[in-house]
């Protein structure tokens, strides 16, 4: 008979299942309030820690297959966050790392954040981005937009090549048309 490999857990270490979309195939998966994950086995319960990957803004992800053949991935620190940290409200929606060091996901480390509180503190970082009301990326304008939205209900011209013609994309042709973007426009 095989031995059953247990985690180590540490002092006042907790675990949460972590609830995918569809099931997963012979695994579940738990998250502690340290920011570990491990995953058991559900056939013979065996456990072991999960390996983690990096996102390209540096913080640490998990990557769940589930039965459906589709991958579901988390961030870490929000599912330490949403698990065992403390909301004061519904509008607190962004979870920070207080120390700014994205691999320390335990739980005394996080802290959510309103976005306001979230600029705020960005700014006093002297990372927050302000928007360059010159900003030449800008690809429409104000006379751009009323010339799409008068081609648009002629109908005449394909939704395709009036995007590529205004040089946006389809999501934002269709976003205009139905006044989701640009709506002040008629």
């Amino acid at each position: 008979m095989k031995k059953e490999r247990k985690v180590q857990t540490y002092w006042n270490e907790q675990w949460e299942k972590i609830e995918t979309k569809a099931p997963t195939k012979k695994t579940d998966y738990y998250i502690s309030n340290h920011g570990r994950v491990k995953r058991v086995n559900r056939e013979n319960g065996s456990e072991l820690l999960s390996k983690k990957s990096k996102s390209k803004t540096g913080y640490l992800r998990l990557i769940v297959s589930l039965v459906d053949g589709k991958l579901q991935d988390f961030y870490i620190h929000r599912l330490v966050g949403n698990y065992f940290v403390k909301r004061e409200s519904e509008k607190h929606i962004f979870v920070i790392h207080q120390d700014g060091n994205k691999e320390n996901n335990y739980q005394e480390n996080l802290k959510w954040l309103t976005r306001q509180q979230l600029n705020n503190r960005l700014s006093d970082l002297g990372t927050y981005k302000k928007i360059n009301p010159k900003n030449t990326s800008i690809k429409l304008t104000e006379s751009k937009v009323i010339l799409l939205k008068q081609r648009l209900k002629r109908g005449k011209t394909k939704k395709k090549i009036l995007a590529k013609q205004f040089d946006i994309s389809l999501t934002q042709l269709i976003r205009i048309e139905r006044g989701e973007n640009w709506s002040h426009i008629k």
